[in-house]
């Protein structure tokens, strides 16, 4: 019998695994963005909730008896206090007494976002990010102490925040964190869905590439460019959410506890949430002014 050698163009063998690598990757990236969205998406759900919890503190607390606080005036907030009306040698968060009653109410249902002390150090396993000991907890609350601002706008998306308020009146609270992305590969270029401090603190270079993009396309197209960038920057990269958070978390009970995460490579990206309520209202001090603090007008 007279054995036909094939050609090579006709050998089907490894087929299934040359098309297992063509469509592994893809899939595989898809699967880790969703995944990273997911987080997201709760974290942002969580953020909200955060928003709720702080809003119907402060307006208890902001007119609470200042015999609680220390002495500290009601109806008042110092963002830059070393707290409650007392002097004190050491104090591992900033703002008043009230301050940070409110954000405490506020960051507690962010503790379960905050990320493992084994990310301090830089890259790890899932397995690593996920884990639980005493070492993480407490490097849990010290992450959301640094990463959680409470503040409160003088109206609903406003970036100028008040520090004294009037009996009764309405109050906008607005709580935000800077959320650690953990799923590897798809949080860094090309998906850049979040940003490393570096990035954040020099933005975003969607307006460039917005002003390349509009070189290249007819005059007519502008404002289709504009209003494809706007949606972008909106719901991706976010470019003025990024700004006004980095601003919001100054006010953050200590933004110094960030460093070391910041340090390991981390990558962050800004979520904010708001919430208003009237103040429930009582006679333990003198009504308030309309006091601001920093901020654009």
């Amino acid at each position: 019998m007279i054995m036909r050698r094939r050609g090579l163009h006709r050998d089907e063998g490894g087929a299934v695994y040359a098309e297992f690598l063509i469509a592994f990757p893809p899939m595989l990236m898809m699967f880790l963005a969703m995944l990273q969205l997911a987080l997201m998406y709760s974290a942002r759900l969580a953020v909200r909730h955060a928003a709720y919890r702080a809003a119907r503190a402060a307006i208890v607390v902001i007119p609470d008896d200042p015999d609680r606080h220390g002495g500290e005036p009601a109806y008042q907030v110092d963002y830059d206090s070393a707290g409650g009306g007392t002097e004190s040698s050491f104090e591992i968060s900033s703002g008043s007494g009230r301050l940070k009653a409110i954000r405490n109410a506020g960051s507690f249902p962010l503790l379960g976002f905050a990320p493992r002390a084994a990310r301090i150090g830089g890259e790890t396993s899932l397995g690593d990010a996920y884990s639980l000991g005493a070492a993480d907890l407490f490097a849990g609350a010290a992450y959301t102490l640094g990463a959680t601002a409470v503040t409160f706008p003088q109206a609903p998306g406003d970036m100028t925040f008040r520090e004294t308020f009037g009996m009764r009146e309405m109050v906008t609270t607005r709580v935000t964190y800077l959320f650690t992305c953990t799923i590897p590969i798809v949080t860094r270029k090309p998906f850049n869905m979040c940003y490393g401090p570096l990035d954040m603190l020099a933005g975003a270079p969607d307006v460039l590439i917005e002003g390349a993009v509009g070189e290249l396309l007819p005059d007519g197209a502008d404002p289709w460019v504009e209003l494809g960038f706007d949606t972008y920057r909106d719901w991706l990269r976010g470019r003025e959410e990024m700004a006004n958070g980095l601003e919001e978390l100054r006010f953050s009970g200590n933004p110094a506890l960030l460093v070391p995460f910041a340090l390991g490579g981390q990558r962050f990206v800004i979520l904010r949430a708001e919430a208003s309520l009237p103040l429930q209202g009582a006679e333990y001090g003198p009504k308030a002014g309309t006091g601001s603090l920093g901020g654009d007008d």
